[in-house]
């Protein structure tokens, strides 16, 4: 376990430890939960996803590096602006982390904050939560995703698949990769951002978007 004032961080690998005693009852099912769900269902390919290898590519890697790390955050007060506060303490250290973090191995680096008091009947909060943290993250250089059981995004490949459904409500936090773009062109200031760090080595599936993506504005 890591500690920063209040703040913690853990492994999977204590999450699953009964020897571990850094966790109360309450967060170690939610952890457990979450790691059973980023082990069977993100690390892992899925005949919905539409397009081959696993639903998200980094996981497993990012947990076998030992950059994997989860939090359960202790809150007395589940206000907007606390979650909001939390959230980004966990960005700052997050940014302190990479700084440590090879960079090779910058990419695989995650937080999964993970908040089983959140409401898991409805997304809502969320998901407006994590539109006034978007542009702080994007503006760092990272990306903020926001998991919950009834998170209807859609899939990039395709419109039937939710792969944003966690069982249970929680954030992810990672640096900004070059086949992000289809999650920032709806903002002019995100998009600049991501073309500021990728324009010269973007992937050639991400120009396409890109092209597809000018033709049907056009």
């Amino acid at each position: 376990m890591f500690s920063r004032g209040e703040l913690q961080l853990v492994t999977p690998d204590e999450v699953r430890d009964p020897a571990f005693t850094g966790l109360d009852v309450w967060q170690r099912q939610a952890l457990v939960d979450v790691c059973d769900w980023a082990g069977k269902f993100l690390s892992r390919p899925n005949t919905e996803l539409g397009r081959i290898g696993p639903v998200c590519p980094y996981t497993r890697t990012a947990i076998d590096a030992q950059l994997f790390f989860l939090a359960c955050p202790r809150l007395d007060d589940m206000s907007f602006s606390s979650l909001r506060d939390t959230v980004q303490e966990y960005r700052d250290w997050f940014l302190d982390l990479r700084d440590l973090t090879t960079d090779e191995q910058q990419h695989l680096l995650t937080i999964l904050i993970v908040l089983p008091d959140f409401d898991a009947e409805s997304a809502d909060e969320l998901d407006r939560l994590h539109a006034s943290l978007k542009d702080d993250f994007v503006g760092a250089g990272l990306m903020v995703g926001q998991f919950h059981p009834k998170c209807q995004q859609s899939g990039l490949w395709n419109d039937q698949f939710r792969p944003l459904q966690a069982p249970v409500p929680l954030f992810a936090i990672r640096e900004m990769v070059s086949s992000d773009l289809p999650f920032l062109v709806t903002s002019d200031r995100h998009a600049a951002v991501y073309l500021d760090r990728f324009a010269k080595d973007m992937p050639a599936h991400t120009r396409r978007f890109l092209v597809d993506r000018i033709v049907g504005k056009g």
